[in-house]
């Protein structure tokens, strides 16, 4: 989730089944001025490092994941 000067990354596990559960994990990183006026490519490279490293917090690095991205629009 991309919002003003930060960037949320959450990974949403739902278990279905008898017992149905929804576990959330989440890390807010900031956006550093300088990306938000640098290059078109700079903060979508500065996504990339927080996915990243989140995945590497939660121990899923080589993990494949259905991806979903959503920003604040005016």
């Amino acid at each position: 989730d991309l919002g003003g000067t930060n960037v949320r990354v959450l990974l949403v596990k739902i278990r279905s089944g008898k017992r149905r559960t929804v576990e959330m994990h989440n890390k807010i990183y900031a956006i550093p001025i300088e990306v938000m006026q640098g290059t078109g490519e700079e903060p979508f490279d500065h996504i990339v490092h927080c996915i990243s490293d989140f995945l590497d917090y939660m121990g899923m690095k080589s993990a494949r994941l259905p991806l979903g991205f959503t920003f604040s629009f005016p």
